[in-house]
């Protein structure tokens, strides 16, 4: 009888039921740890999936934003940051759906414009809409070749979806000499990655330009063209690899403005002096602009030091972004030649 006792003592001492008992330990942790998930209540702030309409809005008019998602039955304000837009109402729809009636000031900063929605449970994630001083229109199908391209007037914001294998096609004319701009904004308007590429054709529909990304907007597409005879030319945006989504939506901006890319100096003194700043990248070449430095303030980024010029600056008729970065002291542009010491700038 000893001798069994004695043998039980040596096995509960053996590094194998040791380890057994800690994988027992761990289970079990591990079921109470499940369970005490399923008890707490879930998440119950409102959630954005997707704005399914209304993503662009124009100057002095109103704007209905559709809204997908979840836990959007109790939402009856909307955090705005910045002036210009106003809620006029929520109206629920669903438990998963809601449409915001937003009134657009005639003031209203030209771009981009975040929000979030507010419930008594929370608040949701970040996400904008897009105001235009143009006219706002959505493309219509089919209209994926030259032959049945939309016509449009410019300057206009067209909006639009891609899906697979889909490609919308506009038609403008132009007269010798005249400025073609179009500014493509794809990627951050939807959850599929689209990378938009848009080309230009002319009236025999050969193409005279293929833009798919930009340094200055990254995957999506900016340029600007001269055209070189009077005619109808067309300007046609699909995905890149001719994929596309329910969810690829696309704003195009078309225009005879000017279409800088770069600033420089790429700085604004934050005193407020006068001072000549030089856009380049237009087809039409480098111009110089003014700024107005009572206005720039309304154009500050997020970081309080980068700026975006466009028409709320008076920048010459363009709505498109140049960054700038604020300075507190005036730089010094070199002149050239400075190769050696003796040419040294001072």
């Amino acid at each position: 009888m000893i001798g069994g006792l004695n043998d039980v003592r040596w096995c509960l001492r053996t590094a194998f039921f040791r380890r057994a008992m800690r994988f027992v330990a761990l289970l079990f942790a591990l079921t109470l740890t499940v369970f005490c998930s399923r008890a707490v209540p879930q998440d119950l702030r409102p959630e954005i999936d997707r704005i399914d309409q209304g993503t662009t809005g124009r100057v002095g008019e109103s704007l209905s934003v559709r809204i997908d998602g979840r836990q959007l039955g109790e939402v009856r304000h909307v955090l705005f940051f910045g002036p210009g837009l106003r809620l006029q109402g929520v109206l629920p729809t669903g438990p998963e759906q809601l449409v915001l009636e937003i009134e657009v000031a005639e003031n209203c900063r030209v771009g981009e414009h975040w929000f979030v929605l507010a419930s008594p449970r929370g608040f949701s994630d970040l996400r904008s809409v897009y105001i235009s001083s143009d006219i706002v229109a959505a493309e219509e199908e089919d209209n994926d070749e030259p032959d049945a391209a939309q016509p449009i007037t410019l300057p206009i914001t067209m909006t639009g979806i891609i899906e697979e294998g889909d490609q919308d096609c506009f038609s403008v004319a132009l007269r010798r000499g005249q400025r073609l701009s179009v500014d493509a904004v794809a990627m951050p308007l939807s959850r599929y990655l689209f990378d938009a590429a848009v080309e230009l054709l002319d009236q025999d529909g050969r193409r005279l330009l293929y833009v798919d990304d930009h340094p200055l907007s990254r995957q999506d597409p900016i340029f600007s063209w001269i055209a070189q005879h009077d005619g109808t030319y067309y300007v046609r945006i699909r995905e890149a690899a001719f994929g596309g989504d329910l969810d690829a939506r696309y704003r195009l901006q078309l225009s005879h403005r000017p279409r800088p890319t770069v600033a420089f100096p790429a700085e604004f003194l934050a005193s407020g002096q006068p001072q000549s700043i030089q856009l380049l990248g237009d087809a039409a070449g480098p111009f110089d602009f003014f700024p107005d430095p009572k206005k720039i303030d309304r154009l500050l980024e997020g970081d309080g030091r980068t700026v975006r010029l466009g028409t709320s600056l008076d920048l010459p008729s363009s709505s498109a972004k140049v960054m700038l970065r604020m300075a507190e002291v005036a730089g010094i542009v070199e002149q050239e030649p400075n190769d050696v010491r003796g040419q040294a700038n001072q």
